[in-house]
C-alpha cells in the first residue's frame, strides 16, 4: 500500500492529486469527510437553528441562497422552514394546547406506574345489603373497641341472624 492510501487520504473522484478527507482542494472548496460513492447519516438541525435561519430570512436583507450557504442548508430546506414557520406562526400564542402536544394514555399510565387496567376501571357502586352490614359492623365495633373479626362474627350470627 501506498503512503497517502495507510494515512487516511484519497483521490477526488478519481481524478487529481490525494486529499485528505475533509480536507480542501487548490480552489478552496471542501471535500466531503467520507468517501466518493458512501452514505453519509441524515442531519438533523436543531429547532433553534432553524429559528434563526427563519429570522434572517424573513428580515429581507439577504437572499435565500446566501443564507442557506452560510448555515451550510439548502435553500430548499429554507424554504419549507420559512412556510412551516408561517404556517404554524398563529398557533404559537394560543393557550390552548392540540392533540399531539398531550401524552398518550400507555405514557401517561407509565409514568405514573400504574396499570392500563387500573387507569380504566370503573368501581362498581355498593349494594344495599352491604352497606346495612357495613353500618351495622361500625354501630357494635363503635361500643366494642376490643372486638376482634371472630367475635364481630359471632354478634352479627347471634343478633342479626347472619
Amino acid at each position: 500500500m501506498s503512503d497517502w492510501f495507510q494515512r487516511g487520504l484519497c483521490w477526488t473522484q478519481g481524478f487529481g492529486p490525494p486529499l485528505e478527507l475533509g480536507g480542501v482542494d487548490y480552489f478552496g472548496h471542501k471535500e466531503p469527510a467520507t468517501l466518493p460513492g458512501t452514505m453519509d447519516k441524515r442531519r438533523s438541525f436543531s429547532d433553534k437553528m432553524k429559528f434563526e435561519v427563519v429570522l434572517e430570512v424573513l428580515t429581507g436583507q439577504r437572499t435565500m441562497a446566501e443564507i442557506a450557504s452560510q448555515f451550510e442548508v439548502h435553500p430548499i430546506r429554507v424554504g419549507l422552514w420559512k412556510k412551516e414557520f408561517l404556517e404554524r406562526g398563529p398557533s404559537l400564542f394560543s393557550s390552548a394546547k392540540s392533540a399531539n402536544d398531550r401524552l398518550s394514555i400507555r405514557r401517561q399510565c407509565e409514568l405514573l406506574e400504574i396499570s392500563r387496567s387500573s387507569y380504566y376501571y370503573v368501581p362498581r357502586p355498593e349494594s344495599e345489603a352491604t352497606i346495612k352490614l357495613m353500618n351495622r359492623i361500625d354501630e357494635i365495633f363503635t361500643h366494642n373497641l376490643d372486638y376482634g373479626s371472630r367475635m364481630m362474627r359471632k354478634v352479627l350470627i347471634r343478633e342479626d341472624g347472619l
